[in-house]
């Protein structure tokens, strides 16, 4: 009996991690939609492959009231600090822009 519970605890860890890596990679696609692909030319820049450091500090001044970045500041508010250190982990982990 104690092993199965065991077995059954292990699924449902391994199922919520998977849930939560799928749930990174489909906030990054919202990102993708202005910020394009690594190389694209556009006014808006790439993030891919930036410094965790970087992107997570700016996802968290997107999220505070003080920012002045009304779209950004709209993707941001109301997330979790977990949810944007996943993030930013995620985009620093991409393939960035080759020079």
């Amino acid at each position: 009996m104690l092993r199965l519970l065991g077995g059954i605890t292990f699924l449902i860890a391994l199922s919520v991690g998977a849930a939560s890596a799928e749930r990174v990679e489909i906030d990054y696609l919202s990102c993708q939609v202005c910020h394009g692909v690594a190389g694209t030319n556009s006014s808006i820049p790439a993030i891919q492959g930036r410094p965790m450091e970087d992107l997570l500090a700016l996802l968290n001044s997107f999220a505070s009231s003080a920012s002045e970045t009304t779209i950004m500041h709209r993707f941001m508010v109301g997330t979790a600090d977990a949810e944007r250190e996943s993030l930013a982990r995620y985009i620093s982990q991409l393939k960035g822009p080759q020079p």
